[in-house]
């Protein structure tokens, strides 16, 4: 369906997604700095993944293309810094459990 009658030869796009919405290159600086990556590859990055997320392809423009192995490190560095943080909250449960029992994790009945 469309909003607006097309001619037949009309050429028409579709927009997959609000870029804008998709963790702008200014609002991701915290993360780029702390993983050492520029805000706007890590921006490319997020936009590729979310395309293949969502619908099922990477993109190929002329603008991601020129940077997708920069921005796929970027994202690879992102999410390498996620999963440590990850294994050292679940370190700290465990360590907790150790000294306190297991006791901290049942609900008193």
């Amino acid at each position: 369906f469309t909003t607006a009658g097309v001619m037949a030869g009309e050429e028409i796009s579709v927009s997959y997604f609000d870029e804008a919405c998709c963790m702008p290159a200014d609002r991701i600086g915290g993360i780029a700095e702390l993983t050492g990556t520029d805000p706007e590859l890590l921006h490319v990055a997020l936009v590729r993944q979310q395309l293949f997320s969502k619908w099922g392809f990477w993109c190929t423009c002329e603008r991601c293309t020129a940077v997708a192995a920069s921005a796929d490190s970027s994202m690879e560095k992102w999410l390498q810094l996620a999963v440590s943080d990850s294994d050292e909250e679940r370190e700290e449960s465990e360590l907790q459990k150790c000294h306190y029992g297991d006791s901290m994790s049942h609900s008193r009945e």
